[in-house]
Parts: structure tokens; C-alpha cells; sequence
């Protein structure tokens, strides 16, 4: 894995896609804007420009699964989204569990009193700040604290 660089988050959705990016340090995750799906082929081509402009070398993409273990709805179009990132932008690109993180975004901004128009908009970045926070905590654990 590149250890330099931001890391930019994608929580896909067949309307839009939530993005998040992590600061330098890669210690934490900040919600931005999400960005319409218009398609596999332009939604790529947007998340690239956002890589570029962030300066993000990884790409974490948020891969939808049941409590069972088994993937949800989508899991097809992310990993094709998965694989035109890689092939067609060279960038470097982790499918990471995004189990429960609208769940989690939404109790977070009900939390907030935001209002239910505001929450809309923000919903899906800030599923995908929780995807990234969860992906940045894990690849931060020292190896030694693991037990088997």
C-alpha cells in the first residue's frame, strides 16, 4: 500500500456517491460533497479529478454487505468501479465494509438537529467519513496489538 498522501473515500449510491477525504497524517476523515452518478464511466472520471485535487494516492470504496457476511445490492458496479480506477487512472483502490455506516450517519445527524432536507444532503459523505474513520483506525493498529 502507498503510505503517502491523503486517501479519498467513495460511499457509492446508484444517485450519488459520498466522498471523504483524510488529512495528511491519515489520522482523520472529513466529509465533502457528494457527487451525482452519472454513470460508471463519468462518476470515474469525477472521483479522479477529486484524487488529483486532493492530492490522494489511495482510494477506499465502500463495499456494501448484509450483517450475514454476505454482499449487498451493488457490490457488481463497485467492483467495476473498482477495476476502471485501477486499469483506466492507475489509482490504487481498497473495497472496504461499509456495514451500517448510513445507519450510523443518520443517527449521527438526527443527533444534530439537522433538519430533514439537510440531512439528505449530507448523508451520504458522512457514511463515508465512517467508512474511511474505520478504514484510517484499522490500518493505523500495530500489528503486535492483534491476537490470534
Amino acid at each position: 500500500m502507498n503510505h503517502a498522501g491523503r486517501i479519498l473515500c467513495v460511499d457509492y449510491g446508484t444517485v450519488r456517491a459520498g466522498i471523504a477525504v483524510s488529512d495528511l497524517t491519515r489520522t482523520f476523515a472529513q466529509p465533502k460533497e457528494y457527487i451525482k452518478n452519472d454513470g460508471l464511466r463519468l462518476l470515474s472520471i469525477k472521483i479522479s479529478e477529486l484524487i488529483r485535487q486532493t492530492e490522494s494516492s489511495v482510494l477506499v470504496i465502500g463495499l456494501p454487505k448484509k450483517l450475514n457476511g454476505s454482499e449487498g445490492r451493488e457490490t457488481e458496479n463497485i467492483y467495476s468501479l473498482k477495476k476502471i480506477m485501477e486499469e483506466d487512472f492507475s489509482i490504487e483502490t481498497v473495497l472496504w465494509d461499509e456495514r451500517l455506516s448510513t445507519v450510523s450517519a443518520e443517527k449521527a445527524l438526527l443527533e444534530s438537529n439537522m433538519s430533514r432536507k439537510k440531512r439528505k444532503e449530507k448523508i451520504d459523505s458522512v457514511a463515508a467519513a465512517i467508512i474511511l474513520q474505520n478504514y484510517l483506525d484499522y490500518i493505523s493498529e500495530p500489528i503486535a496489538k492483534l491476537s490470534f
